[in-house]
């Protein structure tokens, strides 16, 4: 028996899932269930199938589309290898900006050692130079992992009360959260934590030179 609980909203995300594999024959998108409860980001999304799959009460298999499956609707099937894993590809991202979230919901396949957490991971693309002090340049592909709490000195992705956008190292001091950037020239920005909400962590960089 389960000794795990869901939250009011868990429940009825999962219920949503087994309702739409119910009725559809397959499990929904990650912008389908963004839709159904009015989330604000993909990445609110990947917290929840996070959670769900943490405490037991779904089953991702993150080499598939559409494979988030409760675990009482499981059922056998041959699994391939694969080297790769599907994440969501949610949109684009230029510091001070609001993250600006594709229309439709894209995937990409990633090499599985560059991802930690395949349930709770996605892909933005930097645009334009803004990021260049962090060594972030136009077009480049960051992996973010989906959380609201960051150990000091993580590289984090957070949004102001403004609406303005933060990819800086993250160092919380009491009332107050210290973000760092990587070149040396840039003085710290330092925010009241009220005003301030962590949306991930970023742990990966791809980068094509063609």
């Amino acid at each position: 028996m389960r000794m795990k609980t869901l939250t009011k909203r868990q429940k009825e995300i999962l219920d949503f899932i087994s309702d739409s594999i119910g009725s559809k024959g397959y499990s929904p998108t990650y912008r389908e269930i963004q839709s159904e409860f009015d989330f604000s980001s993909v990445g609110s999304v990947v917290g929840h199938i996070k959670a769900l799959a943490d405490k037991g009460f779904l089953e991702i298999d993150p080499k598939k589309r559409r494979s988030i499956v409760p675990k009482e609707l499981e059922t056998p099937k041959a699994v391939h290898e694969s080297h790769d894993v599907e994440l969501p590809f949610v949109g684009m991202i230029q510091a001070s900006f609001p993250i600006e979230m594709y229309s439709e919901t894209k995937t990409m396949k990633v090499p599985s050692p560059f991802v930690r957490d395949p349930s709770g991971t996605y892909i933005l693309q930097v645009q334009g130079d803004s990021l260049n002090n962090e060594l972030m340049k136009d077009g480049d592909l960051i992996l973010v992992e989906a959380r609201q709490v960051a150990e000091p000195g993580e590289l984090i992705i957070g949004t102001t009360v403004y609406n303005e956008t933060y990819i800086s190292r993250y160092y919380p001091e009491g009332d107050y959260i210290r973000l760092e950037g990587s070149h040396p020239d840039d003085a710290p920005a330092v925010l009241p934590s009220d005003e301030f909400t962590l949306i991930g962590a970023v742990t990966g960089l791809l980068r094509s030179y063609f």
